[in-house]
């Protein structure tokens, strides 16, 4: 069919009234109506008929998502039009065999709640994991167009050069805004043993400032992950700091310029790996420009998020310095927790990240 590897992706509409007001909802909708009818008529027994009416969509939609070639995505807008449909048959067939009294209430029911509950574990056990689920709300998502496409393409070299290829392109609609974001995924170019890898991102559209990117999003380092040349496992976050350091030299030489890094330990004890960040400040002021780079046990990186801001900004003079400000919230904090008969708390130091700003290295090494 030559439309790729499967996507794995499954998007979850959690406005339910949006597919109908689509054509395609409406279609989903119509075209179960026949096979709902028709699968009570020929069972005469309503429960067997109605696990039937709410697997067939399910399973559809689950194919799509995981099976090679295809070039599609599962979408829960489809299944709950398909079902609703199905149900709507069933309920036609319903009434005429009921007229007809050749209604079998009670047939097949045992049956039908064992199918029931083994397809609820077989789901919850084996389809979720296999499935990425992307949350909208509020939309749908509809097809990219050929500029977002183009700009996909760009923003991936930029970050990891030809290494990728771009699968399906939809552009997601942001609440309370008029922008969006394309969102697409990643495969490996050229790799047909690592078929049913892939990885997740989203650029934001028009502006194109904030590219994030999950290559990788277990503990386990896969080959999905994207090399740093002469990178080798790190051990702490010192050595992964340095991998961040390379992979940010090479894709992202503007990076050299920020007035802070630092880098910290990713789930229980580094188990994901490392993420360093990039800030700007100006005037003692955090700039919107932002790189954040993770880099997984096996010393690949795993996850990149880019916000282009500008680093400079003309501001207000500033009425306190941040000495002033936090003396004003702690004396605001004690007065309100004498005045509640609570002890006020102790300073007590915390261990700093590793951190690097300009021109001073401070801080330790985490021993993660």
């Amino acid at each position: 069919m030559g439309a790729g590897p499967a996507s794995g992706m499954c998007v979850l509409n959690h406005q339910f009234t949006e597919p109908f007001h689509t054509t395609q909802g409406l279609w989903n909708l119509a075209m179960m109506v026949p096979v709902g009818a028709l699968a009570l008529l020929a069972a005469r027994r309503p429960l067997p008929a109605l696990v039937g009416v709410i697997t067939l969509p399910l399973a559809i939609e689950f194919t799509q998502a995981t099976v090679d070639g295809l070039g599609r995505v599962c979408d829960s807008s489809d299944a709950e039009m398909n079902i609703i449909g199905g149900l709507a048959g069933l309920a036609i067939a319903a009434t005429v065999l009921a007229v007809r009294e050749s209604l079998l209430w009670q047939g097949g029911m045992k049956g039908a709640l064992i199918a029931s509950v083994a397809l609820l574990l077989l789901g919850s056990g084996v389809a979720q994991p296999m499935l990425a689920f992307t949350n909208v709300d509020g939309s749908g998502l509809s097809a990219a167009g050929t500029d977002q496409k183009s700009a996909v393409e760009a923003a991936v070299r930029e970050a990891f050069g030809d290494r990728y290829t771009i699968g399906q392109l939809y552009e997601q609609p942001c609440l309370d805004t008029s922008r969006k974001n394309v969102i697409f995924n990643l495969h490996i170019r050229g790799e047909k043993g690592h078929s049913e890898l892939f990885g997740n991102g989203s650029l934001s559209w028009p502006d194109k400032k904030h590219l994030n990117v999950l290559l990788e999003d277990s503990d386990r380092p896969t080959a999905m992950g994207y090399p740093v040349k002469g990178a080798k496992a790190p051990t702490s976050a010192r050595e992964a700091h340095e991998i961040a350091q390379a992979y940010a030299g090479r894709q992202y030489p503007w990076a050299k310029s920020a007035t802070l890094q630092e880098t910290d330990p990713v789930g229980e004890k580094a188990s994901l790996g490392w993420m360093t960040n990039w800030r700007w400040t100006h005037n003692d002021v955090l700039m919107p420009r932002m790189l954040d780079v993770q880099i997984d046990k096996a010393g690949r990186v795993s996850q990149i998020d880019v916000t282009l801001g500008p680093t400079r900004a003309d501001l207000p003079e500033a009425k306190l310095d941040a000495r002033q400000a936090e003396k004003d919230v702690n004396k605001a904090v004690t007065a309100q927790l004498q005045a509640n008969g609570r002890p006020t708390p102790s300073s007590r130091p915390r261990p700093s990240p590793w951190r690097r700003t300009t021109g001073t290295a401070r801080g330790s090494p985490t021993g993660s």
